[in-house]
This record gives C-alpha cells, structure tokens and sequence, in this order.
C-alpha cells in the first residue's frame, strides 16, 4: 500500500494507470486510519480506489490526473478491459445456442 501510494505520487500517468489497475483484483486487508482517528477495515482494492479517485489520501495531497478517457486519447493507454467481458459473451452465445435449440424442437400437434 505505500508503494502503490508513492507510486501514484511519483510516476508519469499512464504508469499509474498500467501498474495500480491490476491492483482492483488485489483484496488483501489493510488496517486503516481516518481522519479522525478511527481505525477500519478495508481492502487493497478500496485503497487504489482512493488513490485514484480522492484528492487527499493519508493526509498527502495527491497530483492532478487526467481523466482515463482523455488519456486513452492522447497517450496511447489501452481500453480498460472489463474482468466481466469475457463471462458475458460466454452467457450471450449460451443464450444464442439455447434459442435456435428451441427453434429446432418439434412442436406439438394439436388435433
């Protein structure tokens, strides 16, 4: 976690994006501290989160970045590929395949 913060801090953008986005898969358990004081649970993927979206994290103010669209753009990133895309084209052609199974089925006579 205090390398993936120092990382963020430190690197060029599209670094931060190809080295910390790996990271949502990651759900290790962190003991963290708020700003008040209290102490919590959260997950390594919580805190990348954090670290991407939140302006402030551990009372260190982190640096501009630019939206990941716009950095798709104009910086050669590649399109986040969903973890779920692959699943749902799965489910598609088992439905595509249930659908012309039925199709095929004889129907019954009425008489």
């Amino acid at each position: 976690a205090l390398g993936a913060a120092y990382f963020r801090i430190a690197a060029r953008h599209k670094d931060v994006h190809d080295v910390l986005e790996p990271l949502y898969a990651d759900y290790r358990k962190l003991r963290f501290r708020d700003y008040s004081g209290k102490m919590s649970l959260i997950h390594m993927d919580e805190f990348i989160d954090m670290l991407m979206r939140e302006k402030t994290v551990c009372d260190v103010t982190m640096p501009g970045m630019p939206k990941r669209e716009i950095l798709e753009i104009t910086v050669d990133l590649a399109p986040r590929a969903s973890v779920l895309e692959d699943d749902l084209e799965e489910l598609e052609e088992l439905e595509a395949k249930d659908g012309d199974d039925d199709d095929a089925a004889p129907a019954a006579v009425e008489e």
